[in-house]
C-alpha cells in the first residue's frame, strides 16, 4: 500500500513539475488551464506573491490558484468564442421572492466591538467600499458586491471592527468571524481584513458566504512543497458558509454539506439536505439550502 502511495506521489510530481507560470501578468478576461486540465474562464485577475486572485466568469465567485497550480493562461476578450465556451452569459429570467436579499434594520454606521453589535450601538463614520479583487480596486457601492473591501475616507483599510451597516446592507469583519466562532478555531482567511455581506436573516440567523481555508491542510500544502503541494495548498480555500447565531452571539462556520445537517440537528431541526450532488463542492449551491435557511431564520 506505501508502495502504491509512493509510486503515486512521484508520477503526480514528475507530470506536473514542468507546470508552473513563470510571467505573472495581471489580466482582465482571459483563460487559465490547470495542472489537471480543467480551464476556467476568468476576469479581473491580480497576482500577489505566487498567488493568482480572480473572479471565475462561469460562477462569478472569488477563487485563488498558485502559480504551480496553473499550467498555463491566455488573455481572451469575453466576447471571443472559446470563452463564451467554458462561461455562457446567464440566461435573464424574471425575479422572485427567493431573489430578495436581507435588508438591515440595525443603524448605520461602525460596529467597533461584538458587544457594540449586540446593543446595536454604532459609531458613526463614513466610509467607502472597495471591490475584493481586480487590476485596481474599484469603488463599489454598498450591496454590490457580497465580499469586499471597506475603507475610511483617508483610504486606509478599516480593521479592527465588528461589523458595518450601510445602505440597508450588514457586513461582518472576516477577522471577527474567525475570532468569534468557539467551534472551528482550524479555519483563516487570505483576507481577514475583508467584510462579508448577509445574504439572508431573520430573528434568528443571519447567513453569509466567504472563501476560508483548514489551517492544517494548507500548512500541509506548503510544507509538502513543489506542484503537488501547491495544489493542495490551493485548493483548501474555497467558500463556506456562515451565520450569526442571535441566541448564542457568536458564528458557526459550515464547511460542507455535512456539517450544515448536523447544525440542523442541533437545533432540532427535522429537515436536512442532500449532500449526494453537493458533497464535492460542500454545501454551498445557495439554492439547495436557500429554503430551509428561510425556515429557520
Amino acid at each position: 500500500m506505501r508502495t502504491h502511495c509512493f509510486f503515486l506521489f512521484v508520477l503526480c510530481f514528475v507530470l506536473f513539475s514542468n507546470a508552473q507560470i513563470t510571467e505573472k501578468v495581471n489580466m482582465e478576461t482571459g483563460i487559465l488551464t490547470t495542472v489537471t486540465g480543467e480551464q476556467i474562464a476568468f476576469r479581473d485577475l491580480t497576482w500577489l506573491d505566487d498567488k493568482a486572485y480572480y473572479v471565475n466568469a462561469k460562477t462569478s465567485e472569488n477563487e485563488d490558484l498558485f502559480d504551480n497550480s496553473i499550467q498555463s493562461m491566455e488573455e481572451v476578450p469575453s466576447d471571443d468564442p472559446r470563452y463564451i465556451a467554458i462561461a455562457p452569459p446567464l440566461p435573464q429570467r424574471e425575479s422572485s421572492d427567493d431573489d430578495i436579499r436581507y435588508k438591515s434594520d440595525y443603524p448605520e454606521g461602525v460596529y467597533v466591538t461584538r458587544e457594540d453589535f449586540i446593543n446595536k450601538k454604532p459609531t458613526k463614520k463614513d466610509v467607502i467600499f472597495k471591490s475584493l479583487y481586480g487590476l485596481t480596486k474599484k469603488v463599489i457601492e454598498p450591496g454590490e458586491e457580497d465580499n469586499c473591501f471597506i475603507f475610511t475616507l483617508d483610504n486606509k483599510k478599516l480593521k479592527k471592527v465588528f461589523a458595518v451597516s450601510k445602505n440597508g446592507n450588514l457586513y461582518f469583519n472576516v477577522k471577527a468571524i474567525l475570532k468569534n466562532n468557539e467551534k472551528d478555531k482550524s479555519q483563516e482567511s487570505d483576507f481577514p481584513n475583508s467584510y462579508t455581506r448577509v445574504i439572508l436573516g431573520g430573528n434568528n440567523y443571519l447567513f453569509m458566504k466567504t472563501a476560508l481555508a483548514n489551517t492544517w491542510r494548507k500548512s500541509f500544502g506548503y510544507g509538502l512543497g513543489g506542484v503537488v503541494g501547491g495544489t493542495i495548498a490551493s485548493t483548501a480555500d474555497r467558500e463556506k458558509g456562515v451565520v450569526w447565531d442571535f441566541k448564542n452571539q457568536r458564528f458557526d462556520i459550515f464547511k460542507n454539506c455535512n456539517d450544515f445537517n448536523k447544525f440542523l440537528q442541533s437545533i432540532n431541526f427535522n429537515k436536512e439536505i442532500s449532500c449526494g450532488s453537493d458533497a464535492k463542492h460542500g454545501y454551498l449551491q445557495f439554492s439547495s439550502t436557500q429554503r430551509i435557511l428561510n425556515e429557520i431564520k
